[in-house]
């Protein structure tokens, strides 16, 4: 379910936080009052451990108020810095790699899962279960095609014919289909 965290306990990294942020552009500053708002730092460390509905609460309100071509753009922004293994540069071993990279950003949030399916050659099916909005996720996802495969033409779309979390789904379907 978007915007609802797995267990109240649930945790995420600073470090993210502050990725998001500077994701929203000119809406930046309105985050960092936003987040302030629900019991966040506006400025967390990178490594300090912040409460996971808090900071979805945030999101949710960041959301309403800036579009979402805002989340969109935070997505690609977290996908331009993930951390990824060393050895990790195709995109396809970045998606074999969405669920353990969340994973380490994330802590407490059992209930939440990335998937990918390699289709064909270059078409992938990607099914993502993480209480993020459908927009975020879209740009993250646009984000990584462009850091791994950045003179590809690409097209990477939410299936509206799938379940969606914005519809009270547990998942989200996204197809990445690369021309190189």
């Amino acid at each position: 379910m978007v915007f609802k965290a797995s267990s109240p306990n649930a945790k995420v990294l600073g470090r993210n936080i502050l990725i998001y942020l500077s994701g929203m552009g000119a809406f930046e500053m309105m985050g960092r009052s936003i987040i302030e708002a629900h019991g966040i730092d506006p400025n967390p460390k990178e490594e300090e451990w912040c409460n996971f509905q808090n900071f979805l609460d945030a999101l949710k309100e960041i959301a309403e108020k800036t579009g979402k071509s805002t989340i969109t753009m935070m997505g690609t922004r977290v996908a331009t810095f993930a951390k990824f293994s060393p050895e990790i540069n195709t995109l396809e071993q970045a998606l074999q790699e969405l669920s353990s990279s969340y994973h380490k950003v994330h802590q407490d949030d059992s209930g939440s899962n990335k998937e990918y399916i390699k289709v064909e050659d270059n078409k992938y099916k990607v099914i993502v279960k993480t209480p993020y909005p459908c927009d975020f996720d879209l740009g993250y996802l646009r984000g990584l095609v462009k850091r791994f495969v950045p003179q590809s033409f690409t097209r990477v779309l939410h299936d509206d014919n799938e379940p969606c979390r914005a519809k009270g789904a547990e998942s989200c379907t996204y197809w990445i289909m690369v021309d190189v």
